[in-house]
């Protein structure tokens, strides 16, 4: 059997800071997610990079802070595996925040980066003061931005995650998120129907519903031109066939206007 070297060079410190005990088997699942989203990033950067793995170095108690060691079973590859977890760890941080804040661009994901990252917070779930953070290190040095999520947060990639994985619910629910108009009744362009943009759903436009006078007449009765502004609503997003096919707005929480710019002559 070939001899496992410890690479030396950056190091994928993964810090758990919770108030609450810690379940050693979700701990275990979370390490693994990390661990094996590192093999598959490896295996598309390097030669024979499916045989990488990272290692426990040190884990650190208080707060539980793994410090995790890129390992392999060979030499001659050895420069190219340091240089990639630093790489890698932004990487998957930048998932973890696309999982969170949930453009669109979000579902186009690979479905086992999501996974994972919804497996990586497993182990503070329920915990409201507890605190997510992954960066690279190396001795004294952080090398990567510091992603860091707390309790709304990481309930929020587990939320997300889940309806990237399984699909969109019949409903969800739209909380104070900026709207803008596509079209309005009888507009031309496109059918009859009031259409609008909310980025957080999707990046078409949506039927419109008002399910309240005064949330229609807070956008429809304005005296200004009413595709200059951004509205602020709340309500349900509707889906059908696994798409969101209408947003039911219930209220509008405020409304601002656009910057020049983007505003009609």
């Amino acid at each position: 059997m070939a001899q496992e070297l410890i690479v030396p060079g950056p190091v994928a410190v993964i810090e758990y800071k919770n108030k609450k005990p810690v379940d050693l088997l979700e701990l275990t699942v979370s390490l693994r997610a990390i661990g094996q989203a590192y093999r598959r990033y490896a295996a598309q950067e390097l030669p024979e990079g499916s045989r990488a793995r990272l290692a426990i170095g040190t884990l650190e108690t208080g707060s539980i802070i793994a410090k995790l060691v890129p390992m392999l079973e060979a030499a001659d590859w050895l420069i190219g595996h340091r240089d990639i977890v630093g790489p890698f760890v932004a990487q998957f941080g930048e998932i973890m925040e696309t999982i969170r804040s949930f453009p669109p661009k979000a579902r186009a994901l690979p479905k086992e980066d999501v996974r994972a990252a919804k497996d990586v917070t497993k182990p503070l779930n329920g915990d409201k003061d507890a605190q997510f953070n992954i960066y690279a290190a190396e001795g004294a040095h952080i090398v990567t931005n510091v992603y860091n999520f707390g309790p709304n947060g990481m309930s929020d990639i587990r939320k997300h995650a889940d309806i990237i994985l399984g699909g969109f619910p019949g409903e969800y629910a739209i909380e104070n998120q900026p709207m803008v108009l596509f079209q309005l009744r009888d507009g031309p362009a496109g059918p009859t129907g009031d259409y609008g943009f909310i980025d957080r759903f999707s990046d078409q436009p949506v039927r419109i519903r008002w399910l309240s006078a005064e949330a229609k007449d807070a956008v429809i009765g304005r005296r200004e031109n009413v595709f200059d502004f951004v509205y602020f609503v709340s309500g349900t997003a509707r889906t059908a066939g696994g798409a969101i096919a209408t947003y039911d707005i219930r209220r509008v929480e405020d409304v601002a206007l656009k910057p020049p710019g983007a505003r009609h002559a």
